[in-house]
This record gives structure tokens, sequence and C-alpha cells, in this order.
């Protein structure tokens, strides 16, 4: 505790950055604690619950007719993803509960451009999918397919090394991702966010090249 109020006191200003500051306090206690992987166990009960959420959310979006529409239940289903508490082993999720998830985040949406995003995606090639949690990438799963049959190349990007209860290689093999996208790969960085300058070159000359980013994290 000592060593992580330090690093504050000598870190932390009014221009600081949230997520550098986070990910250098989660390598310190990643140092003092020795243990690389403080979310592991988290991260894999969370794979867990969202697996046994996800055909309920499949039949929500394949019940829809148009592309468009399920499409949207998909964007719906993503963003339901970022809010369930998949590791509280006590909390079963119902169809009933999830239709009113998805319904509740439809309605909540401060902006909703949608139908924005799939007229992009419908005259689009090529899509780079940045991933955010453990757990919520199983429902990621449904978006990545959708735009798959609209046509399009689908790379997904997770963390390179342990972060918080972020999405690693090992998370989006867990919940199958890298059997819906074209390719699952590494950003080469461990940052909270996006940072540029931490990230492969491999994965920057991807994300320079694709025709839209879906960033749901990083």
């Amino acid at each position: 505790m000592t060593a992580i109020l330090k690093f504050l006191a000598e870190e932390f200003n009014q221009t600081a950055n949230p997520a550098y500051l986070g990910t250098k306090r989660d390598r310190l206690i990643r140092e003092l604690t020795g243990n690389p992987d403080p979310y592991k166990q988290k991260k894999q009960l969370s794979n867990q619950k969202a697996l046994e959420v996800l055909p309920l959310a499949q039949s929500i979006v394949s019940k829809e007719t148009s592309p468009e529409l399920r499409f949207r239940k998909a964007c719906l289903s993503a963003i339901v993803g970022n809010i369930m508490e998949f590791d509280l082993p006590d909390n079963p999720f119902k169809f009933s509960d999830l239709e009113m998830l998805i319904q509740q985040a439809e309605s909540d949406l401060a902006v909703d451009d949608i139908s924005k995003i799939f007229d992009i995606a419908k005259n689009a090639e090529s899509v780079l999918y940045l991933t955010d949690n453990a757990g919520e990438v199983a429902l990621d799963t449904l978006l990545v397919q959708e735009l798959k049959n609209l046509g399009l190349h689908v790379t997904v990007a997770v963390k390179d090394g342990p972060i918080l209860n972020d999405a690693l290689l090992e998370d989006a093999k867990a919940v199958g991702l890298d059997k819906v996208a074209d390719r699952v790969m590494s950003s080469g960085s461990d940052f909270v966010g996006l940072f540029p300058e931490q990230c492969s070159e491999e994965f920057l000359e991807l994300y320079r090249s694709v025709d839209f980013v879906v960033a749901k994290g990083m």
C-alpha cells in the first residue's frame, strides 16, 4: 500500500491521464504481489457465465428478419455485455432479464447512431474490432458475426498482457471469437485505453488501413 500511495503522490496531478495512471498502478500491483494476472479467476468466471447467457442473446438477434434489425440487436447485446456483472457466482440470467436489459439499453442511448454505423458497415470491406473486458467478449461474437454477414473482413484485437479484467487472447478463444472473426490479434500493448506509442507496428498498420474501427474498449 505504501508503494502505491508513493506512486500516486509522485504521478498524480491535474493533467494526469487516468488510463496511464491505471496501467502503471496495475503493473506495480502485479510486481508487489508476484501475481502476473490478479483478475485471472474473475475473467474465467466472467467468460463462463457469459457463455451461459450467449444462447439467449443469439435467439434475440436471430429472430429479427432484416439484416439491419439483426445488426441493431447485436449492437445492443454488445452494449448490454458491457454492463452485465458476469463475475457474480449467484447471478443467473433469464431470457426475460436479457430482453429487458436490451430494451432498456435502447431507450437509454443518449446518442443512437446504430443506423449510421450499419450504413457505414454495409459499404465497407474491413473493420478492426477493439475488445474491452472478459465476459462481455462472448456477446461481442454476435456483432462480429453480423459484421461478417455484411461481407466485412473482421479483425478482433485484444490486450497483449494482463491489465485489470480486459480480455486477452485466451479469453477471446474461450468464448469462440477466434472461430467467428477472420483474425484475432494482440494490440501489442497492456495499457488501459489505446496509446499508439505502446502498440505494435503490426497493429498500427492495420489500425490505419481498415475502413472503420469498432472501439468497445482498449
